[in-house]
Order: structure tokens, then C-alpha cells, then sequence
């Protein structure tokens, strides 16, 4: 409980409800998911390609990584992009959220809840708030959880690997029959 948010009724990732969570827990499904990996063993559990992208140090951090399991954040982010005139849209450098039903604003850069995006700084808050949803905000969960598989699954042939397959040794293949 608390540990994963469910997106899209399809991908699991990291809640931001992370704090109230025991770390070693992220470190124990790490190395659970590792040893199913290892035992051929298919999970009931889909995570974003972009959870294996950056296990693999492939992660690009991008739209197209958000719009995989938020698709909506990603479509009104590329919106904001195609604006006339941003300033309109009254965004700050600032992400609003929830932690267990209580408000939080938490500023992408010094001072942000203060700062409007224009059409000169809107490519610059389009990364750095796709950054702290895909990165930042996760951080702390995210290690544990590497480290966790990381001691199964540290070998060479990894590398070899793309990010799909690594979802297809983990989820299992999407076929619907």
C-alpha cells in the first residue's frame, strides 16, 4: 500500500506517497522482480517502458516517456508548447499534487510558484517538469528499487537487452486472444 499508483488501468509506477514506506520494501520487489526475471517467472505487474529504459541507462526523459502511462499530462504539456501566448495560461514553474489527500506545490526551479511560464520558458518547464514527474519526484524509490534488482540481475548480458524484452521477461507478452 502506497509504494505504486496504477495508471491507465494498465502500468504500475511509483506513488508519491513513497515517505510513508518502509525503503527496504523497493529494495525487496527490486530484487523480487530480478529473481523472477531469472526463474523465468511472469509477474502480475506492468510497469512503464520507461522503468527498464532507465535500468538500462536508456531513458531519454521526454513526452513521449510521460505519454506512455500519462497520457493526458503529455498531451496538455504539448499543448501549452503550441500556445500563442503561454502567459495566458497562468502556469508557473510550480507542480501541484497530492500526498494522502493533503495539497502540495512543490517548485521546479528557485522560486517557481512565483515565476509564469511565457513562450520563452515554456520549453524549459515542459523538461523540467517532465524531470521531476519521471525522475526527481521518484528518486529516493527508484535507487532502492535498482539497487534491489541489481544485485540479481548485474550482468553483462542486460546489455543486450532492449527494454522491451526486459518488460516481456518481467509482464509477459500483450496478446490478447
Amino acid at each position: 500500500y502506497g509504494m505504486f499508483d496504477l495508471y491507465e488501468n494498465r502500468f504500475y509506477w511509483f506513488s508519491l506517497n513513497y515517505e510513508y514506506v518502509d525503503e527496504r520494501y523497493f529494495k525487496t520487489l527490486g530484487i523480487l522482480v530480478g529473481i523472477a526475471i531469472y526463474n523465468s517467472i511472469i509477474l502480475p505487474i506492468r510497469f512503464p517502458i520507461y522503468l527498464y529504459k532507465k535500468l538500462l541507462g536508456k531513458a531519454k526523459c521526454d513526452l513521449n516517456e510521460l505519454r506512455e502511462f500519462k497520457k493526458d499530462v503529455a498531451d496538455n504539456l504539448e499543448k501549452l508548447m503550441k500556445m500563442d501566448d503561454v502567459s495566458q495560461a497562468d502556469v508557473t514553474f510550480s507542480i501541484d499534487f497530492q500526498r494522502f489527500g493533503k495539497n502540495e506545490t512543490v517548485d521546479l526551479i528557485e522560486n517557481g510558484r512565483n515565476i509564469v511560464v511565457t513562450n520563452q520558458t515554456v520549453k524549459e518547464y515542459v523538461k523540467k517538469y517532465i524531470d521531476w514527474t519521471l525522475n526527481v519526484s521518484i528518486e529516493k524509490p527508484y535507487k532502492k528499487f535498482e539497487e534491489g534488482f541489481m544485485l540479481v540481475c548485474k550482468a553483462r548480458s542486460l546489455e543486450f537487452l532492449y527494454p522491451e524484452e526486459l518488460d516481456i521477461l518481467v509482464s509477459g507478452s500483450n496478446v490478447i486472444h
